[in-house]
């Protein structure tokens, strides 16, 4: 039976109980203790949530969390909060975004190596933290840092990065997304693409932000599971029609079902690949997800 828990909540409660053990926080009904994984975690080099403050191996101890994806903004530079939410004011120029990424994943490397932290490379380096023993996922939310560079996607995943975010916050060529005027009907051939080429490297296609046309284009051109790691669930999603942020968001449920069932047809067991938080507690997987989500890097690995 699935666990229903709001992943901003469990985290902060876990922050709340010290420096418990990572493996005590969560149990089962047999009395197994259940890994926790965060899909979706941010540390930024500016502002009041930095790694120098909150060193990010204290802070999955606090949490009890042995899996993280430390999630790179891609379009960070280019993007500002506003009362509607985060919004694109300026565009990168030729060459900007990826040479930002750059130097932000040095960054991030830096302090991996600073916390003693190891970075998953494998479905073995899954197995590992599922076992206790923490690991980062290197991840990027928005493909804006591959801008025109054939070799970026391949330098991404030699570098580490094994989960990317189709789309974010700015205007691009991959595809719509969903708080975001619409000028593509879904993907383009290019994000197809790239789907496809992150399917034959095995990172991880994060669907976050796709508008309902890219979640389709996405599921019609994956080979094996993707996943859909923030947002929030509702039968009745408005998307772009709503002005309130988080509603715009809103996956709807249908596809919420389809991304779960590409995943069970995929061999990958019981697992719902969708982290959901919202107004409400939301679904983020099955008792067991990070072996879930160490099946789906299995499938997704090169073959």
């Amino acid at each position: 039976m699935p666990i229903l828990i709001d992943r901003r909540k469990l985290l902060i409660g876990g922050l709340a109980a010290g420096f418990a053990s990572p493996r005590a926080l969560l149990a089962g009904d047999d009395g197994a203790t259940i890994p926790i994984a965060d899909m979706h975690a941010h540390l930024f080099f500016f502002g009041a949530n930095t790694p120098a403050k909150q060193p990010l191996r204290k802070t999955m101890a606090r949490g009890g969390v042995t899996l993280a994806a430390w999630s790179i903004v891609g379009d960070v530079p280019w993007i500002r909060p506003t009362k509607a939410g985060l919004k694109q004011v300026a565009s990168p120029k030729a060459g900007e975004a990826s040479a930002w990424f750059r130097e932000e994943l040095k960054r991030v490397k830096h302090h991996l190596d600073e916390q003693e932290l190891k970075i998953v490379r494998n479905p073995e380096d899954v197995d590992r933290a599922v076992a206790g023993e923490p690991h980062v996922v290197l991840a990027v939310e928005g493909a804006s840092f591959l801008d025109d560079d054939p070799d970026m996607l391949a330098f991404a995943y030699e570098e580490g990065v094994r989960h990317v975010q189709l789309l974010h916050y700015i205007r691009n060529t991959l595809g719509d997304f969903q708080t975001g005027r619409r000028e593509h009907d879904g993907l383009t051939t290019r994000g197809t693409d790239i789907v496809s080429s992150c399917n034959r490297l095995g990172i991880l296609v994060d669907l976050a932000h796709c508008t309902p046309a890219a979640v389709d284009d996405a599921l019609a051109a994956a080979k094996v599971p993707l996943v859909w790691s923030h947002g929030s669930v509702a039968q009745d999603a408005k998307g772009q029609t709503s002005k309130v942020a988080w509603k715009a968001r809103q996956l709807p449920l249908t596809q919420a079902r389809a991304i779960a069932e590409r995943t069970a047809s995929s061999a990958c067991g019981p697992c719902a690949p969708i982290s959901a938080v919202g107004s409400r507690p939301t679904l983020i997987g099955c008792r067991r997800w990070p072996n879930g989500w160490a099946r789906i890097m299995s499938v997704s690995a090169p073959t």
